[in-house]
């Protein structure tokens, strides 16, 4: 075969059909060619060409783009004729060489062109130098009489076609030879990848003298005998949006191009004009030729959606001329897939796979040089071989020899093509796909490291948005020393305003060298579109290279090195002198060498005009630079207006402060703390309180271990630490309760705790748990001491040290410096120095400097920028979890330790510095990314420790000034991961500035709700640490740290509390990252929190990989992972499911079963006996019955019946008849005769009625006269057919079916939903999505033939499919009651009890219903439950009886009825899973950007599949919205319908439904899911349902729950105290399982619960509680009741107190309720647990506490709880008359202390 044959043979097949358009520069109509026409054309051609003796010589090809070259080319090919495809030459001189070079190779005589080139050509080539003579024929001017002469040649498949001229490295191009094989292998293998047939519909602009065009957009069409649309590339460059337009206006299903026309569609494309596009049938979008970068693909995927383009269209190939063209590629409609490169591999950044492995080749990937395969997924070069594999170069043996034929070393010995190309492979078995790194000709290798210039050419470009995409060049040049150094040469954008490009280029080097760690040695700016080019597009990396030595290219702006930079000195400088302050130069040299030295790079190298933030300087070095700032010019700048300095202007600070005293205040200093009590700072209350909560808690410890090197003096050690205790007043320091309050306690002596063991016979296990035991011991933090270190002796001589100590006197910088003092003690000890004896103050001082600072001016700014950045801000973070949170928070705690890899932390930081911020910054932003994402808030709040420490006095003082800054985020899915970070380096910064605020007042000015089951306003933590400690507290092995000589190394301890809800803690170790992740025990699992670490690190590689990538799309979990989510339980394919329709199947029935009972009508009403006996099994089939002979008959005359009418094709027919059997034949007669039904249900009301019929277009109504009362109305154009008055015509018709043949694609039916806007949706559904679901329950259910349904669905609701065509698919019966009868929980009971059914399928109330009628199941009986969520409690129930068996089903009416379904075998937990997707269906849990969630997160429920609907009649905005694309499905064209219901897989791989997502609603704050309190509700055993809705009693009030219960049968619901009384037992059930802020405050008993028509609960209908009456039980009631209100009134300075009022709406606090517990404790002599305090803080509650604790005591005989305070016999407290001192005290202490004598002495009376 040849080429001839192809294009005659389509030519004799399909001679009219279009074969190619042409679609000129200017816009009209296409010039089009048909297949005759051009085998015609072609014929002519052959025809002169032989004539002129060129059989088997090369003719050059000079054509411009258009037809005329499609038909010279295949006339070269018709006559045997070498075609050598070329272009004309423009005027340029490198233009007309590479002319005369092809020509010359070639040995062409002969070109083949158009009349208008040939006379434009041929003087410019007989005078060009160097250009042999060339003969230029115009076949334009050619006869097509000539034609019928011509003879054809004898061509077989070894025929060389034409010769491809490729660039060569060299200046010479290469022809390659092709023969008529070589294309016929490579287009055959193009077809079968592409998908290509005689439907394809292409575009392409590519060029015809490119393999990319010829080959894959002429030759490939022609072989697959589709239609191809031609274009010039001017035409493309020109304008992109034609090209787009021709694929939109002519549907075309495949185009594409190099990446850059990607980048150029997006780049001159405006929104508008891609909202007016349709491209939602292309296909495949294939991308080769250059790098594909995924980046490209991204942009325009996300900027083409609105045109419908479908990111799965995407192909990246890989091939090259020599291998004809394709070597890999597709498979189609799977999209892109990336990999990051191997390591070590020097290949940076997200690589796109170019395809899978052909079957019809070879691929091997060999190392160049030992020519041996590498090892699996290594990186070497890319060899082929294969039937397309060209001959090799014409006339150029040592180019085929270097090339061509190449043997691997050990191989079979086939010949190999080596393409050049590096790359790797990825994947299993046919699944393996190719990767490609980039040229091996390409590689830059400086300082002997491989650097891909692709990769260098992409940093430069995402500098900055001036710099043109795709439009650089990397390579390297040889110095005059001989070295290899990096240029980097980059287009700017046409009219980019810049003022000053250098500076640019400047900011370029600095990028590329932080990121690939290579200077470059130049970067080069140069204008738009002047980038040396191949003629394909591709950027010509030679030619730039050339151009540059010589000086030719059009620079705009260039910033070069004068030399190579010198190497970093090596070995510690010695600290330079402080210059004279007034020296404004020697200041600013001595900031930037301090800079450099916080930097490790050299002073040089650090800009004066770069401020600390922008230099890359963490919070921690800033504060370093801070401090020495302070400590070496008096200088205070403070650290917002540092950070905002360049270094020029704070050595202008400095010199202005040497002048006049200007510049900036210092601090008053730190002063030494005296034994004795002082306040506590606002940290330590609130840890001190937290303490009172939980005792025994371990959360606010800070706990160190380490293995010690070297020979230990365990007696030095001791008194090391003596020493350095005697030196910190923090820790000597205690926090005794005093008064109302703690203080803290400085003593002049306390010894710290130190403890010597023996541990050499311990196992590793044992020494394990000391060590934690010992870290995490809980401290007395009245009594103390605070600090405990223990020493612990191992068998080999080694040693463990534990130092453990109460985050109220130490925070980490503290451990530093309490190490730091202690090395240093423990080395004078052994004989070194003695340390320094410099006093130190003590954090006493700090809590005054901090009092002042926040009762002055900066205090009133701090609380107004709070104010201002918290407003509108969510407390909570809704993060999924797999437990229900505790009412009471406990937070055992569990780690998670990790390490991102080193390259993406490199990749990190770079990032930050070319965004002006810090790696602190940019990881935070992740975090916060990643939460936000997981938890489903577009907002959120994280806390940071900050250090707190902005004054130099207190960077060698040990106390907590550690405090918690509230860090904001507000998400945007559309922005990218790089303008989310610019937001963040904005407000960031800014909210540090201003962290003097403590997190305690901030929550109590906040009034966030208080919630015993979580921290207020933040439960994420977020750390990075970056000191000498920061990886060893981390357990990092790698960290060490200097103990006077010893070196410790980190062991590892779990920390027993957590502080939040997740505390994620960084900490830099050597440039590397080391994480952990600490979490609550209680809320998540381990196998979950590995995932959150795993999803961190997976989210920080694309960050770092492509920052530039929108954060909705960037991945939270490992690809393997994701992979497996998608994946999930989706292998449901069952072939031919769809095939046959249901009334088709119904017919077959008949055949088989004429006689059998197909349809019963049961309207009778049964009586139950005394003893609960109803009718048997025979009575209750003893009804109204049709055989499936009758109803095929039946059918069969209605269809006919309907034709004759004039029923067309998918038209919709109104079926508005009783509910009987006779609704069923109707709605098959209506399928048989190809329409689509509607069923009306008759008791709508009319003007529903006509809003249905006028929607849906119905011109025929089927009705009965016992139904219709004139509602279808009068319309002239309507056809109303009563089927009662139509016996008679209906019997006349014929019996058997009429011949009509549906699709599985036409509509079968039309039901209507309810609408968000009120106004009904009519849901199509088509015959093989209708089809399918049947076959899908028959392999799930699995009914028994012949087996009887009890039909109790309206046939107006979906799920009535089921029960209508089930039974007679399968030969069984459809017994089918009317509403009285399937509303009637007795009469269901009677007909189950009977025995005579197998199945029936209802919603939970008819199945709640059934069960309150007495119904305790029937044995065998299938019961089907869907419509609603299947409850717990209800499943319980129905499991119970032991009978049958319970399947759940799932499915909207979108997805035709059922689309997962599982049978339930025991009782489940929270939630009823919703099973595995039935077959040929997909279900996916996803986020709003249709990313997977991960496991136990929540997201909305999306179904994809053969049950798809295929919309909503007549509204295509809403059908476009809720059927979307499927991005992970392998049809193309698929899509997922979103279902709106929120669900989440378990970690185990089930599917849970968590309810609506439009019943999540807001309650004070709280993100709160209606379905979960139902779920709570009807698991209470005294309740038989409970539903939750959100009541505001006015539209200004706060939103209050409120549940709907139904009491269980014999279980309490009465009304008034009974009422009240179960009322407050229900909400204390529920706050066992429920957070406090989803139990429900007001309850409401209902007999029963309002359905809508499908039989689930409609809460709209919902009666609104009764308004609670005025002022009841708003007064204190008992005596206890009235004395605790008088106390917190004075304690609240308000008037009254409410019995029922949370005392948190009246400002109470963490501190004030403390004064409260003491005031109660006076009052009372009860000590009133704190914890009570929060988890009821009403009047009410704590006054019946106050009671129990005092009927305790009384029982115990008075020496129980209950015992007298007499204050004067206190040591150390004032007497109740006096004030500290002595002072008279005030009244309120005297009163105080009367209250108390008085309501303990009546309390001793029994009054």
């Amino acid at each position: 075969m040849n080429w001839r044959d192809v294009l005659s043979g389509t030519a004799q097949e399909r001679p009219h059909t279009t074969a190619f358009r042409f679609h000129s520069e200017e816009p009209g109509e296409p010039e089009v060619l048909d297949w005759a026409g051009l085998d015609g054309r072609a014929r002519t051609v052959a025809a002169h060409l032989a004539e002129l003796g060129l059989a088997g010589r090369c003719a050059v090809l000079l054509f411009p783009a258009g037809l005329d070259y499609v038909a010279a080319f295949f006339g070269c090919l018709y006559a045997g004729v070498v075609a050598v495809p070329a272009y004309p030459p423009s005027r340029g001189v490198r233009s007309t060489e590479r002319l005369a070079a092809i020509v010359r190779d070639s040995g062409a005589e002969v070109a083949l062109t158009t009349g208008v080139i040939r006379d434009r050509l041929a003087p410019r080539l007989a005078s060009a130098d160097g250009v042999p003579p060339l003969r230029l024929v115009a076949t334009d001017a050619l006869r097509a009489e000539d034609a019928p002469a011509w003879r054809p040649p004898r061509l077989g498949e070894d025929a060389t076609a034409f010769l491809q001229y490729t660039s060569g490295s060299t200046s010479t191009p290469r022809g390659v030879v092709l023969t008529h094989g070589n294309l016929l292998h490579n287009t055959a293998m193009i077809g079968r990848v592409f998908g290509l047939d005689a439907g394809m519909r292409g575009v392409s602009w590519l060029p015809m003298y490119h393999d990319m065009g010829l080959i894959g957009s002429v030759m490939g069409t022609v072989r697959a005998g589709g239609t191809m649309s031609l274009m010039a590339p001017s035409t493309f460059a020109r304008d992109p949006l034609r090209w787009l337009g021709v694929v939109a206006e002519e549907r075309a299903t495949v185009t594409g191009g190099p990446n850059f026309a990607y980048d150029l569609a997006v780049e001159r494309t405006t929104e508008e004009q891609r909202a007016a596009l349709d491209l939602s049938a292309w296909r495949v979008a294939y991308n080769g030729a250059e790098p594909v970068r995924p980046a490209s693909l991204h942009r325009f995927a996300e900027a083409f959606a609105v045109s419908g383009f479908r990111p799965d269209a995407f192909l990246p190939c890989y091939g090259l001329a020599e291998g004809s063209l394709l070597v890999t590629g597709g498979p189609v409609g799977t999209g892109f897939r990336t990999c990051a490169p191997p390591a070590g591999s020097g290949a940076t950044g997200e690589l796109v796979a170019s395809g899978v492995l052909p079957p019809e080749q070879r691929l091997e990937i060999v190392d160049p040089e030992t020519r041996r395969p590498v090892a699996d997924g290594g990186i070497g070069e890319v060899w082929v071989a294969g039937p397309s594999v060209a001959r090799g170069y014409f006339n150029r043996a040592d180019a085929v020899a270097d090339t061509f034929g190449a043997l691997v070393e050990g191989g079979d010995g086939t010949g190999f093509l080596r393409t050049g190309d590096l790359g790797f492979l990825a994947g299993e078995g046919d699944a393996r796909e190719l990767y490609v790194t980039g040229r091996r000709k390409d590689l830059i290798i400086v300082r002997g490291r491989n650097h891909y210039p692709q990769d260098i050419e992409l940093t430069a470009e995402r500098c900055s948005p001036a710099l043109r995409s795709n439009g650089g060049a990397a390579f390297s040049v040889t110095g005059a020393d001989g070295a290899e150094r990096l240029v980097v040469v980059q287009e700017l954008i046409h009219g980019h305003g810049l003022a000053d490009p250098a500076e640019l280029a400047r900011a370029v080097q600095a990028r590329v060298a932080e990121l690939h760690e290579v200077r470059p040695h130049a970067v080069v700016l140069i204008r738009t579109a002047s980038l040396p080019r191949t003629s394909s597009g591709k950027v010509a990396r030679h030619a730039c290279r050339a151009a540059y030595l010589a000086g030719d290219l059009l620079v705009t702006a260039v910033h070069a090195d004068a030399e190579p930079p010198a190497a970093p000195e090596a070995g510690p400088a010695a600290e330079a002198p402080v210059p004279d302050a007034s020296d404004r130069e020697a200041v600013l040299s001595h900031l930037r060498r301090t800079v450099a030295a916080l930097l490790r790079t050299r002073p040089e190298e650090v800009p004066a005009d770069a401020s600390p933030a922008a230099l890359g300087l963490d919070s921690l070095d800033s504060v370093r630079l801070l401090h020495r700032l302070q400590r070496e010019f008096a200088l205070d700048l403070g650290p917002e207006r540092l950070l905002s300095l360049t270094l020029a202007e704070a050595a202008d600070a400095v010199a202005a402060r040497a002048a006049d005293g200007t510049g900036g205040t210092a601090p008053v200093p730190l002063t030494a703390t005296e034994p004795g009590d002082g306040p506590l700072s606002h940290g330590q209350r609130a840890m001190w309180f937290l303490d009172r909560m939980d005792p025994g808690s371990t959360a606010y410890h800070l706990a160190a271990a380490a293995e010690l090197s070297g020979p230990v003096d365990p007696a030095a050690l001791r008194r090391a630490l003596g020493a350095v205790v005697r030196r910190h007043p923090a820790l000597r320091t205690t926090f005794p309760e005093v008064g109302d309050g703690p203080v803290q306690r400085v003593h002049a002596a306390l010894e710290p705790e130190f403890t010597e063991t023996d541990a050499s016979a311990w196992s590793g296990e044992r020494l394990r748990a000391e060590l934690t035991a010992l870290a995490h011991r809980p401290f007395d933090v009245a009594a103390g001491p605070l600090l405990r270190v223990a020493l612990l002796r191992r068998a080999d001589g080694r040693h463990r040290l534990v130092v453990s100590l109460h985050h109220l006197v130490c925070d980490l910088w503290s451990l530093e410096v309490l190490l730091r003092d202690l090395g240093a003690h423990y080395a004078a000890e052994t004989g070194g120095p003695a340390p320094s004896a410099r006093p130190v103050p003590g954090f006493g001082a700090a809590v005054d400097r901090q009092s002042a600072l926040l009762a002055g001016p900066q205090g009133e700014r701090l609380r107004a920028f709070w104010e201002r950045e918290l407003a509108g801000a969510p407390t909570v973070l809704e993060l999924p979890a797999d437990r229900v949170r505790p009412a009471v928070r406990r937070a055992p705690a569990g780690v998670r330790r990790f390490r991102p890899a080193p390259g993406t932390a490199a990749a990190l930081g770079a990032l930050a510095r070319a965004e002006g911020t810090t790696l602190y910054t940019v990881l935070l932003t992740a975090y916060q990314l990643m939460l936000g994402r997981t938890a489903g808030q577009s907002s959120l709040l994280v806390g940071s420790p900050v250090h707190g420490r902005e004054h130099a006095d207190a960077a060698e003082v040990v106390g907590p000034f550690l405090n918690t800054a509230v860090l904001r985020a507000d998400l945007v899915p559309g922005e990218s991961f790089t303008a989310l970070l610019r937001r963040a380096a904005r407000s960031v910064p800014e909210a540090l500035r201003h962290a003097a605020m403590p997190l305690s007042l901030l929550v109590e000015r906040s009034r966030a709700a208080r919630d015993t089951s979580r921290t207020p306003l933040v439960q994420a933590l977020f750390t990075l640490q970056s000191g000498p400690l920061a990886a060893f507290v981390l357990g990092d092995p790698a960290a060490r740290f200097d103990l006077g000589g010893l070196e410790m190394r980190p062991v590892a301890l779990d920390q027993p509390h957590a502080q939040m809800d997740l505390q994620l803690t960084f900490a830099e170790v050597d440039g590397a990252l080391s994480g952990q992740l600490l979490f609550d025990r209680d809320l998540f699992d381990e196998a979950t929190a590995e995932r959150l670490a795993a999803g961190l690190c997976a989210l920080l590689d694309a960050v770092a990989a492509d920052p530039e990538r929108p954060v909705a799309l960037l991945p939270l979990m490992p690809a393997a992972e994701r992979a497996a989510v998608l994946r999930g339980p989706h292998d449901t394919a069952v072939p031919g499911t769809s095939d046959v329709p249901v009334h088709e199947l119904v017919a077959a029935r008949a055949a088989l079963v004429p006689d059998a009972p197909a349809l019963a009508f049961d309207d009778a009403e049964h009586a139950l006996g005394p003893d609960g006996a109803g009718p048997d099994a025979d009575r209750v089939r003893a009804v109204r019955t049709l055989s499936y002979r009758e109803l095929d008959a039946a059918v069969n005359r209605l269809a006919r019946l309907l034709l004759a009418r004039g029923l067309r094709a998918e038209e919709t027919v109104a079926v508005r008849l009783p509910h009987d059997e006779t609704m069923v034949v109707a709605m098959l007669a209506v399928l048989r005769a190809g329409g689509s039904y509607l069923p009306v249900d008759p008791h709508l009301p009319a003007g529903r009625i006509a809003y249905l019929l006028a929607d849906s277009g119905a011109r025929i109504v089927l009705t009965d006269s016992s139904v219709d009362r004139g509602e279808t109305g009068d319309d002239p154009g309507r056809v109303t057919l009563r089927l009662d008055r139509l016996a008679g015509e209906l019997a006349a018709l014929p019996a058997d079916p009429p011949p009509v043949r549906v699709r599985p694609d036409q509509a079968a039916y039309l039901l209507y939903t309810s609408g968000s806007t009120g106004r009904p949706k009519g849901v199509q559904v088509p015959h093989g999505a209708l089809a399918n679901f049947l076959a899908a329950m028959v392999r799930l259910l699995e009914p028994a033939e012949g087996g009887r349904l009890l039909a109790v669905t309206t046939f107006s609701f979906d799920i009535s499919a089921l029960e209508a065509y089930l039974p007679l698919i399968t030969g069984g019966c459809a017994h089918i009651v009317p509403r009285r009868i399937a509303a009637s929980g007795e009469q269901l009971r009677a007909r189950l009890e009977s025995g005579a059914f197998a199945l029936m399928q209802a919603t939970p109330a008819t199945w709640r219903a059934l069960c309150e009628a007495g119904w305790t199941g029937t044995p065998g009986l299938a019961m089907v439950s869907g419509g609603e969520a299947l409850s717990p409690g209800l499943a319980r129930t129905l499991l119970s009886f032991g009978t049958g068996t319970l399947w759940n089903l799932y499915g909207p009416t979108e997805t035709t009825v059922w689309s997962t379904g599982t049978r339930v075998a025991e009782v489940p937990g929270a939630a009823t899973p919703l099973g595995d997707p039935v077959a040929n269906t997909r279900v996916y849990v996803l986020d709003a950007a249709l990313e997977p969630v991960a496991p136990g997160a929540a997201g909305e429920l999306l179904i994809g599949g053969a049950g798809l609907a295929r919309g909503y009649r007549g509204r295509p905005g809403l059908t476009a919205a809720a059927f979307v694309p499927d991005p992970y499905g392998d049809v193309p064209g698929a899509r997922l319908y979103r279902t709106g219901d929120l669900a989440r897989r378990t970690p185990d791989g089930r599917t849970e439904l968590l309810g609506r997502v439009d019943n999540q609603v807001k309650v004070n704050g709280h993100r709160v899911e209606l379905g979960e309190i139902d779920a709570a509700l009807s698991r209470l055993p005294g309740l038989s349902q409970g539903v939750a809705t959100v009541h505001r009693p006015a539209p200004d009030a706060p939103a209050e729950l409120v549940a709907y219960v139904r009491p269980a049968p014999g279980a309490a619901g009465g009304s008034g105290s009974d009422e009240r009384a179960a009322a407050r037992a229900l909400r204390a059930e529920l706050a066992r399982v429920l957070p406090a802020y989803m139990v429900p405050t007001r309850y409401v008993w209902v007999a029963g619960f309002p359905l809508n028509t499908s039989g689930k609960v409609d809460r709209g209908a919902l009666a609104p509680p009764a308004p609670e009456r005025a002022g009841a039980g708003a007064e204190p009631v008992t005596a206890t009741e009235r004395e605790l209100a008088v106390i917190l009134a004075d304690l609240l300075g308000t008037e009254a107190i409410g019995r029922t009022d949370n005392l948190f709406d009246h400002g109470a606090h963490s501190l004030l309720m403390s004064r409260f517990s003491v005031r109660v404790r006076e009052a009372f002599g009860a000590q009133l647990p704190l914890r009570v305090m929060f988890e009821t803080p009403t009047l009410e509650h704590l006054a019946a506490a106050v009671d129990a604790l005092g009927a305790a005591g009384r029982s115990d005989g008075g020496g129980g709880r209950i015992s007298r305070i007499d204050r004067t016999r206190q040591p150390g407290l004032p007497a109740p008359g006096a004030a500290p001192g002595g002072s008279p005290a005030g009244g309120k202490d005297a009163l105080r202390a009367l209250r108390a004598a008085r309501l303990i002495g009546s309390s001793r009376n029994g009054s």
